[in-house]
């Protein structure tokens, strides 16, 4: 049984999806396609993202 509430896990999903659009902010396309880092940065707030609503709907 998971020690998160279902409140826990879409407050995370929440942080993880505002990470992910500031690491975007005012960036353009076409430097966004060059910054690998910021790219991988992006990734793994979608991975969380992924994650937490995996435990919400099998989880909660």
């Amino acid at each position: 049984m998971s020690r998160f509430t279902l409140v826990d896990h879409l407050e995370h999903m929440q942080e993880a999806a505002i990470f992910a659009c500031d690491h975007v902010d005012g960036l353009r396309k076409a430097d966004f396609l060059e910054d690998k880092k910021t790219q991988h940065a992006v990734l793994f707030n979608i991975l969380v993202l992924g994650r937490s609503s995996g435990e919400v709907v099998g989880g909660a």
